[in-house]
């Protein structure tokens, strides 16, 4: 498969996920104790993105998915606190997004 292809189905994977994940984090944090329809629809979102990422590993290493998601997540993270969540970010947390940056080209040009 061609891997810009592949980097782009992660990338929308990791999107598709962080809304899961967005949902998980505010089905705790209201006044009750969870907020159930928040949670369920968090949990369906996991479940659809691990049928994509059974088919996502058959085709790339495991390490360059890894990293490729983890870069990802670090940034859609970031960009989803900072403008959904009004959290800060601190310059280590910048120096570590630009270091895993870093990491996925290393492993995607030894690929």
């Amino acid at each position: 498969m061609n891997r810009f292809f592949i980097y782009l189905v992660i990338l929308g994977l990791t999107l598709f996920t962080s809304i899961g994940d967005s949902f998980l984090k505010r089905a705790g944090s209201g006044n009750t104790f969870i907020n159930w329809r928040l949670f369920i629809s968090g949990f369906i979102i996991y479940t659809i993105t691990t049928f994509v990422w059974f088919f996502i590993y058959k085709n790339v290493k495991f390490s360059i998915a890894g990293s490729a998601y983890g870069v990802f997540t670090a940034l859609v993270f970031a960009v989803i606190g900072v403008f959904y969540f009004k959290e800060s970010i601190t310059s280590i947390e910048i120096v570590g997004i630009f270091l895993a940056i870093t990491s996925i080209l290393i492993l995607g040009r030894f690929n």
